[in-house]
């Protein structure tokens, strides 16, 4: 019997298309928020489920629809403004 399975796999390594957006996305937001953070004195740590801010934001997480750079900068931006 042949093993075929090494012939329908993608090779090792390989990324795929989706894969390389959501990529390129994240460095974009992880960017855009580190740049944020240090223009308002505000610092960060993110654990997993959940981002820790300074004092104006606090703690925020996947209660508040928060689980990738995108919605996070977006969430944090909307604070400012309304702080701000």
């Amino acid at each position: 019997m042949i093993n075929l399975s090494k012939f329908i796999q993608p090779p090792k390594g390989y990324i795929s298309p989706e894969q390389k957006a959501y990529r390129k996305s994240e460095k974009r937001y992880y960017a855009k928020l580190k740049r944020l953070c240090e223009k308002n004195n505000i610092t960060y740590s993110r654990d997993g489920n959940y981002w820790d801010f300074s004092k104006p934001v606090g703690t925020i997480g996947r209660n508040e629809g928060v689980d990738d750079y995108g919605s996070c900068y977006d969430y944090v931006k909307d604070i400012l403004e309304v702080e701000g």
